[in-house]
């Protein structure tokens, strides 16, 4: 049983009228004179995507991988930057919790020549936590991430200053 491919279904025609469709060169399929599945040779049971629609789906791909790939690798560069300055923040708590311990005990106030690395202590997490003299109210604290780890290559800084009378 042979189909007759030279007519539409009703409904197309219906849509026809209200909207031009953009085919070949950008021209409507109304100036063609003849049904737009005629002139391009479809039949109506065709399935399946053309070369150049899978071509553009690629090159559209492309250019997203493009853009995303660097603003992630940006992302994570931020991340351990971020994670760095909560490493140098829990030196700051070490500090003043030191510089508390400190006046309890003695009764007076430290400076800076108070403090060693060693009652500080230089680890936090994924980070080394060093420790220097900036002057005799203030230590400069740096966190950088540990080689290996996941905040490898993290690095932040800061100042603790001790409390004063």
């Amino acid at each position: 049983m042979e189909k007759n491919l030279q007519k539409p279904f009703p409904w197309y025609m219906e849509f026809r009228k209200y909207f031009a469709f953009t085919v070949v060169f950008g021209k409507s399929d109304a100036g063609y004179g003849g049904d737009m599945m005629d002139r391009r040779g479809f039949q109506l049971d065709q399935k399946g995507f053309t070369l150049v629609e899978i071509i553009a789906v690629l090159i559209i791909l492309g250019i997203l991988s493009a853009v995303a790939v660097p603003r992630y690798m940006s992302l994570t560069t931020d991340a351990k930057n971020a994670a760095a300055e909560a490493a140098v923040a829990e030196g700051k708590a070490r500090v003043n919790q030191l510089a508390a311990s400190y006046l309890l005990t003695n009764g007076s106030l430290p400076v800076a020549t108070d403090f060693t690395a060693a009652q500080l202590g230089t680890s936090a997490g994924d980070f080394t936590i060093a420790y220097t003299l900036t002057g005799t109210t203030s230590i400069g604290i740096t966190a950088t991430g540990v080689a290996g780890g996941p905040a490898a290559g993290g690095t932040a800084a800061g100042t603790a200053a001790l409390p004063t009378s």
